[in-house]
């Protein structure tokens, strides 16, 4: 067998490992799809009907949902996705960004070897080549390995970059035109895929310009400068297109809305016990504590922990849809290499190769800091994973110089990647089971199925976009009424009791209890389904006699159906109810001229509230 075929044989068996994990109870962990999947779903069920986002923009560029606006490439690819045979909806939410971190873990392999050829870099043994180890450490990730299994955005984001970057360390050793164009093309796109990579995209001539080798190469490249607007070119038109900043303006850290506030309190705090009213800060307190020092503040603690061993090693992301909790983003073994990788640059004395992995992480670290929960935010931060590949890698190469500490290494994060996946696929899908808005599909569906009136509370998550998705819901319909917000969000009345709104015309009403204490608590005939707590505080001691609806997988009640078809007479004066709901369950109370009134046990009648109250004349 020749070299070439080893080789060529050994890739093929680690991206199909990498694949593998990634295709392991594919679709059952995480147990649901949570809000913004399902946003992509109904998104792409509105396309393949109307050929218009559900907001009724036909092609757009950006999708507007009911409150934000989403790139528009990872719905796309989820559209032509959702046209595979046999495929649903669901499936296809998750099957794209699947099918991406496939893909990046078969051109991280040709990705690498072109940065080492350009580099000029120490091979590190005769079947063994960068892409190898590139492929191996992408293929056991954390990072990489939870977004790829979920709705988000990122495996496309990943696969983009890197094919960008691929295709100009091509050019950049090859110097074939076309394979320039390209690249830029493909790097120009990336704001399609992800909001920060439109900051990220501002740095990125800076990266290119400077991997030119040389200053007749940087000549060279200069002459394309019309190549330029290909670069911008996708960023512009969501510029013309608005709403390119829309998003960014709401997560920014320069538009906090609690600036303001945070300023105001520390400067009161400065002042003690001369705080009086009407009393005025000094100059030096407005000097130390103003917004621009605060919005600075926030903007270096975001820079800086990313790069931190307790994000990359130990706690990770605390959203639990973005990490397993208990893990970091890389294993922790993964901090050896990142060690080695850092000691094999510094003894390189390669400033070029510093500067290019130095900018990259710049970019991304930038890129997120300048948003409010920037510091840790996995998704946002998620660019950084191309450098940080790009050093474990060199970690790997540097180790190869001592074979059995290589052996041990390899091992040992094997061993760690055995409890790390143990977790995820054990453990992590019953701990992340509400983060993933577990049950509401459930509900929605059963509510579907009512022939009544329909109240379902939005305490747990705002369920209209589910309902509208699992219903498969009309998109023109809801076009129609989208675009008159007073006929999507129809006001209730107040004598109702429910908080919230009624959806069009539709027997559905996104609604929760407006005051448990009321009473009559129920004033409207229907179905009412009802989180575990609110169902608590309106059932009371009743609460452990009614079966709930819908459950956890790990068995936590989640939803009540609550069925009320009988009302107090119109005859009943609020305050002979409240006086019956004042007494214990079976007491009956008769006013003359009035009806008698009973207030029952809740677990032997249809109508539950604190007080079930029944009148006989």
């Amino acid at each position: 067998m020749t070299l070439v075929k080893k080789q060529f044989l050994l890739f093929i068996f680690l991206a199909l490992f990498g694949i593998s994990l990634r295709l392991i109870s594919f679709g059952k962990i995480p147990f649901s799809l949570f809000s913004d999947e399902v946003d992509i779903g109904y998104q792409t069920l509105s396309f393949r009907q109307t050929g218009r986002d559900y907001s009724g923009n036909f092609l757009p560029l950006q999708f507007h949902s009911l409150s934000d606006v989403r790139a528009s490439l990872p719905i796309y690819a989820t559209i032509l996705v959702s046209y595979l045979p046999g495929i649903s909806l669901e499936t296809a939410v998750r099957l794209a960004p699947l099918l991406f971190a496939a893909a990046s873990l078969i051109l991280i392999y040709f990705f690498m070897n072109s940065f080492w050829d350009y580099f000029k870099l120490r091979k590190p043994g005769r079947v063994l080549l960068p892409g190898h180890f590139a492929v191996f450490t992408v293929s056991l990730m954390p990072w990489h390995f939870t977004y790829s299994r979920t709705g988000f955005e990122l495996s496309q984001l990943f696969f983009f970059t890197l094919l960008g970057f691929y295709l100009y360390f091509r050019y950049l050793l090859f110097r074939k035109t076309k394979t320039l164009v390209f690249s830029l093309i493909v790097l120009g796109l990336t704001p399609m895929v992800y909001s920060t990579a439109k900051l990220a995209l501002v740095g990125y001539p800076l990266v290119l310009w400077l991997l030119a080798d040389g200053p007749k190469s940087r000549r060279n490249l200069f002459s394309h400068w019309y190549l330029g607007l290909v670069l911008f070119l996708p960023l512009l038109l969501l510029f013309l297109n608005g709403g390119a900043g829309r998003r960014f303006s709401e997560i920014a850290i320069f538009t906090d809305p609690t600036i303001s506030s945070e300023v105001n309190y520390a400067r009161q705090t400065d002042l003690g016990p001369k705080l009086v009213v009407g009393s005025s800060p000094s100059l030096l307190t407005k000097i130390v504590h103003n917004k621009a020092t605060l919005v600075l503040s926030r903007f270096l603690k975001n820079s800086l922990n990313p790069l931190s061993t307790s994000f990359l090693f130990a706690a990770g992301d605390r959203n639990q849809r973005h990490a397993v909790p208990g893990w970091g983003m890389l294993l922790k073994t993964f901090l050896i290499l990142l060690t080695a990788g850092l000691f094999y640059l510094a003894n390189k004395n390669s400033r070029h190769l510093l500067v290019f992995l130095g900018l990259l992480t710049i970019i991304a670290v930038i890129s997120s800091a300048l948003t409010r929960d920037g510091a840790d935010h996995g998704s946002r931060l998620f660019m950084l994973i191309l450098p940080v590949v790009i050093i474990l890698t060199l970690g790997w190469v540097y180790l190869c110089r001592f074979r059995l500490a290589l052996v041990i290494l390899l091992l040992i994060t094997l061993v760690e990647s055995f409890f790390y996946f143990h977790d995820y696929f054990t453990h992590y899908p019953y701990v992340s089971e509400k983060d993933f808005h577990t049950g509401l599909k459930e509900v929605v569906l059963a509510a579907k199925a009512e022939k009544t009136l329909v109240a379902i509370s939005p305490r747990y998550e705002p369920p209209l976009i589910f309902y509208l998705f699992y219903t498969k819901f009309p998109a023109a319909e809801f076009q129609s009424l989208i675009r008159q917000p007073d006929r999507l969000y129809r006001q209730i009345d107040e004598k109702y009791n429910l908080e919230g709104f009624r959806v069009g015309d539709t027997p559905l009403f996104i609604a929760g209890i407006r005051n448990p204490a009321a009473c009559p608590l129920f004033a409207q005939l229907g179905i009412y389904y009802l989180t575990f707590q609110e169902a608590a505080s309106v059932l009371g001691e009743g609460v452990k006699n009614i079966e709930p609806l819908i459950k956890t997988p790990s068995g936590l009640p989640l939803f009540y159906r609550i069925e009320v078809d009988e009302l107090p007479s119109g005859q009943h004066s609020l305050q002979c109810v409240n006086e019956v709901c004042s007494q214990p369950a079976g007491v009956s109370i008769k006013r003359e001229g009035q009806t008698t009134l009973d207030r029952l046990p809740v677990d032997k009648k249809p109508g539950f509230g604190k007080c079930f109250v029944i009148g006989d004349k």
